[in-house]
């Protein structure tokens, strides 16, 4: 018979943990009021499968010791007006921080959610759909995603020419608005950092002859390293600077160097760069991005805070954050890249502090953005010329935001 009781009263106390039923406890000859919460939660990239959050007076509380399990913290300690985290004593200010409940147990603290980051200073998200998100890699800075929902893709396209990485086009989008601006990145072949994507392409639209292959051709004597950079170069018919300026893109435009660009990001304190690796490997960015970040000596470095590197591999991503602590990234998500589980990109990105993407409409399952939402990241869709669907993609797809060629951020308002 005792065994039966306590088998009941053991399914009674899962069926309530499930649904989510209110519950009352007596503490003190008090009764107290909680509510189990049905939310998802993860927990550093992975699903949490523990005891529930719990509602109280709409504030909800998660269970400490299973918050500290999860992340691998062992000292921890509630003392009276702080919490022992990890080896630093990290104090709170409201009452109302831990909440002791005797669910399911002994009576232990659990935490309110919304005080998690303030107190212990780890990531929290709460997703639209309910999706609790717990993380203890720290963000890198998105404020500019949350304002900024277009892009200009290449700089912006210029009448009927799209993507045209020119000093018109910039002119054009920023007087109509537009504060985002993404440019491809290459070397001439005297290794000046310009915005090219491909120098075949390059040539072809500007009717432009590189002379760097005959001239690498005869040279026989100097740096190993110079030499490697200039082959390099004129393998891919690099331009010289020279020549490069002196080029008119579609017979018409200004091509930039990223001399150019840093000037305008000096002189527009409120304009954002995003520097596109393209399909550049590990070896090509360290060498491509380092001239950048020499380039950028030459100008108040604070601009580098509004310098946000794109790239379309987790490998291209280490080693551009190899080269310096950057405050944004965007990872940028195609078909190739997604070959690999949703569960694991999500969680290289959670690891690396990553919280905004770029992805193709090929690459664009629900599932995907879903999982990106849940990690609190902002997603752009790469690429739309059109208001009007971009509204759909928006209520359709959840996309936050889209790299357009023509759109006008104050037409589409």
């Amino acid at each position: 018979m005792i065994r039966r009781a306590i088998f009941v009263g053991m399914l009674v106390f899962v069926v309530c943990m499930v649904s989510g039923l209110v519950h009352s406890f007596v503490s003190g000859g008090k009764k107290k009021a909680y509510s189990a919460v049905s939310h998802e939660v993860l927990i550093n990239g992975y699903p949490y499968h523990g005891r529930a959050l719990f509602l109280k007076e709409d504030e909800e509380y998660f269970p400490l010791s299973e918050l500290a399990s999860n992340l691998g913290v062992d000292d921890f300690e509630r003392k009276r007006k702080s919490i022992t985290w990890d080896g630093e004593d990290r104090p709170y200010e409201k009452d109302d921080v831990l909440l002791r409940m005797n669910w399911g147990g002994p009576s232990e603290d659990f935490i309110k959610v919304s005080s998690i980051e303030e107190v212990l200073g780890l990531s929290v998200v709460m997703g639209e759909d309910g999706v609790c998100s717990i993380s203890s890699y720290p963000s890198m800075k998105y404020e500019w995603a949350k304002v900024n929902p277009w892009i200009a893709l290449n700089m912006g396209g210029m009448d009927s020419y799209p993507s045209t990485n020119s000093r018109e086009a910039f002119d054009r989008h920023f007087k109509q608005g537009m504060r985002v601006f993404s440019a491809p990145i290459s070397l001439t072949s005297d290794n000046v950092p310009v915005a090219v994507r491909s120098w075949e392409e390059f040539r072809a639209i500007c009717g432009a002859e590189s002379n760097a292959s005959d001239e690498n051709d005869s040279e026989e004597e100097g740096d190993e390293a110079a030499e490697d950079t200039e082959e390099t170069a004129a393998a891919e018919g690099a331009l010289d600077e020279e020549t490069f300026l002196a080029s008119k893109i579609y017979s018409e435009y200004t091509p930039l160097t990223y001399a150019d660009l840093f000037g305008l990001l000096v002189k527009n304190t409120d304009m954002f760069l995003v520097v596109d690796a393209g399909e550049l490997d590990a070896t090509a960015i360290q060498k491509t991005f380092g001239r950048l970040l020499e380039e950028v000596e030459h100008f108040d470095t604070a601009i580098l805070g509004r310098i946000i590197p794109m790239a379309s591999t987790k490998e291209a991503c280490d080693a551009i954050l190899g080269l310096r602590e950057w405050d944004s990234l965007i990872f940028s998500l195609g078909v190739q890249s997604i070959r690999t589980s949703t569960k694991e990109l999500v969680r290289y990105a959670v690891e690396k502090g990553i919280r905004c993407f770029s992805i193709e409409a090929g690459a664009a399952d629900d599932y995907l953005i879903d999982a990106l939402h849940q990690m609190g990241a902002t997603v752009y869709w790469n690429a739309c010329d059109d208001a009007s669907e971009a509204t759909v993609l928006r209520e359709n797809k959840g996309v936050d935001g889209f790299f357009t060629n023509f759109v006008s951020p104050k037409k589409a308002q």
